[in-house]
């Protein structure tokens, strides 16, 4: 990604994306951490997590996960067709910079909902977005990305985790690319697990009825709140959607 590089022998799975992530916090010092995933960081998350018990290779983590964010993600590959990214065809022939866009744009329609990308007020937004969506980012790594997202398994490591470490699960219910049923799953495998609260209060968002790119929804200062209150906060009941 970026301007990084790989060995061409480099693997490209969850666990080595999570083994390098293990790296870099290491590489820091830190010894409590707060770790928000999204989408494929959150499966990600999940695996970094998941390291002390791995079946062949466990690695402790050398810092304490204080709070984790798993931010429209998943807990299995997703199977259901109706689901998942949608890349538009590679156009034949040369390919100038307006073509890749358009087919940028092509694409981006299951990130949101319907209504939010075709609003008139979010067109200068979606162009930003398509302009940042060009700027080092392989079709490739797209590519390895999407399949490396289909091929984990983490078939009874969410019961290892620990209740000191606190979950929310943000999930939003126009959600194209992962099922929103994946919120009360969540739930069920982690029961101390939190669902972001919806309401006026501080902390909450006004509606569950958002899209996949979460961030794009609400006001920034509504996340920010959301994300203060939950670091801040104890729990100790059980969540419900």
């Amino acid at each position: 990604m970026g301007d990084s590089k790989a060995r061409k022998d480099d693997p490209f799975t969850i666990e080595t994306l999570a083994r390098d992530l293990l790296s870099l916090i290491q590489h820091l010092q830190w010894s409590e951490v707060a770790l928000c995933g999204h989408s494929m960081g959150g499966i990600v998350v999940q695996s970094l997590l998941f390291l002390p018990f791995h079946r062949t290779n466990p690695t402790p983590l050398r810092f304490r996960p204080t709070h984790v964010v798993l931010a429209c993600t998943t807990f299995t590959p997703n199977v259901d067709p109706r689901y998942g990214m949608k890349f538009a065809s590679r156009p034949k022939g040369p390919l100038t910079r307006e073509i890749v866009r358009e087919t940028v744009r092509l694409s981006m329609p299951p990130n949101y909902d319907p209504e939010w990308f075709a609003s008139e007020a979010n067109q200068q937004r979606i162009e930003e977005i398509i302009d940042r969506g060009l700027i080092g980012r392989p079709f490739k790594t797209i590519l390895q990305q999407r399949r490396a997202s289909s091929q984990f398994d983490f078939t009874g490591f969410h019961s290892c985790l620990s209740p000191d470490t606190q979950f929310m699960i943000i999930h939003g219910e126009l959600d194209q690319i992962l099922p929103f049923s994946n919120a009360q799953e969540f739930l069920r495998l982690i029961p101390w697990a939190r669902v972001v609260p919806v309401g006026d209060a501080p902390g909450s968002v006004p509606t569950l009825r958002f899209g996949h790119d979460w961030v794009e929804y609400f006001d920034p200062q509504v996340w920010c709140s959301v994300f203060e209150a939950f670091l801040q906060a104890r729990w100790t009941g059980k969540a419900r959607l």
